[in-house]
């Protein structure tokens, strides 16, 4: 093993007057240097290595990593017209030992992750000093998503700026996992969804299959009827109804009147709430599904970004995907147990995720605030359908699941509502869901 040594060298690098050095790594190619935490380059076969000039004199700290190894950090000083050289020793890798049963299995382990963020505005700057990130030679100043990946696990100081305004932030990478996050000076702060619930947690997969629409129970409106089969493809929806939170994080402003950061945003359209689907597909670089066209919007239900569920896949997720399931409310015939309604909820929203879920984990899916989904309004008919869409046009859009402000019929699974487009109330909010095939 060869050691690990500073020398003096003298290379025909040019010197100048001035009160600088040069430093020169000896290595094997693909390593990233940084010098006082600042990254300055990756070691070539060029090279031999890579040779560093006009270092200021005085004392410096080198840190060589390669992803899944220990990295090798040496403290140096550079003299005034002189050359530090630096050899880098044999890399060891990182390990971690994993016990089966009376053995000790050594494992070699990549320790790295990914960092992405996205800013509002897109032409806010972002500084790391540990990463050698700064606004002049790697910044987002013309992108709207950012990411560097292999970043070694541990904590790094980030600062963003926007004009006059500045956001200092601490974030974590940890080992195989994307770190997101959203800087928005709109609020003047850093969302880490890292530290959040990741989406594979918010969001609940349905399975495709074929259930009974409609109101089999024969309680109901004579819109919810004729009982009918349908039959859907998989798709994915959130366990909670969208956020203040995530709303203003998204939209920059908070419409809702019964404020907390935890309840559902309220006083929202059913136009308001397809514009928050797309600008959230977008901040995190997925294809929007909707084209909107002053009051025009269309659909595409196989791009990846967010939506409002369609009537019919509202209704399957609400009994729990289960086509024999027929309970009065989304998991209980019990409405005490799962929704917050006019006798329980003392005239305001609740926060999400209080009350008992379904059978998939979905929350609030009676009660709390009715729940815009995509259909136009049209009547049932006999016809087996297969993702079905509602109408082909209307006056109004479907709303469902009953609201704080609503009695207990209301809540009920089938029951339909509906409203012009452009309504917006205290009640009135909405879940998200994305296509999975």
């Amino acid at each position: 093993m060869r050691k690990l040594y500073i020398a003096l060298l003298c290379l025909p690098l040019l010197l100048t007057a001035k009160d600088i050095g040069h430093i020169q790594i000896i290595s094997d190619p693909g390593l990233t240097v940084f010098i006082d935490s600042i990254y300055v380059g990756n070691t070539t076969a060029e090279y031999g290595g890579l040779i560093i000039q006009n270092i200021e004199v005085g004392d410096h700290q080198i840190k060589v990593v390669k992803d899944g190894y220990n990295p090798q950090v040496q403290e140096i000083t550079v003299g005034r017209h002189q050359v530090v050289l630096f050899e880098v020793k044999p890399m060891t890798p990182e390990w971690e030992i994993s016990q089966t049963g009376e053995r000790a299995d050594a494992i070699i382990k990549r320790k790295t992750g990914r960092l992405r963020v996205i800013t509002l505005p897109i032409t806010a700057s972002i500084e790391i000093p540990a990463l050698g990130i700064n606004a002049s030679n790697g910044g987002i100043k013309e992108k709207q998503n950012w990411e560097v990946s292999r970043i070694p696990e541990g904590k790094y100081n980030a600062v963003f700026r926007s004009g006059t305004e500045r956001i200092n932030y601490t974030f974590e990478i940890m080992h195989n996992n994307t770190t997101e996050l959203f800087v928005n000076f709109v609020i003047g702060g850093v969302i880490d969804f890292s530290t959040e619930t990741q989406i594979s947690e918010k969001m609940v997969l349905i399975p495709s299959g074929a259930f009974m629409m409609g109101d089999a129970r024969e309680e109901g409106d004579s819109d919810e009827v004729p009982v009918h089969e349908v039959t859907l493809n998989s798709f994915y929806v959130c366990k909670f109804e969208v956020t203040q939170k995530e709303w203003l994080a998204v939209m920059g402003e908070n419409p809702s009147t019964y404020v907390g950061e935890d309840h559902p945003v309220d006083k929202v359209s059913w136009y308001d709430a397809v514009r928050f689907c797309n600008k959230k597909s977008q901040l995190e670089g997925l294809k929007p599904c909707y084209t909107i066209n002053a009051k025009t919007v269309s659909c595409d239900f196989k791009a990846a970004g967010y939506r409002l569920p369609t009537e019919a896949e509202w209704e399957y997720a609400a009994l729990g995907a289960d086509k024999a399931k027929t309970t009065r409310f989304a998991g209980s015939d019990n409405i005490e147990e799962v929704a917050w309604y006019s006798a329980n909820a003392d005239n305001q929203t609740h926060p999400v995720g209080v009350k008992q879920a379904n059978e998939l984990g979905l929350f609030d899916m009676s009660g709390n605030v009715w729940e815009w989904c995509w259909d136009w309004y049209g009547p049932y008919t006999q016809d087996e359908k297969g993702n079905p869409t509602g109408a082909v046009n209307g006056t109004y859009r479907i709303r469902r699941g009953g609201s704080w402000l609503s009695q207990d019929p209301h809540c009920r699974i089938t029951n339909r509502y509906l409203h012009n487009p452009g309504y917006s109330f205290t009640n009135v909010g909405f879940r998200v869901v994305r296509s999975a095939e």
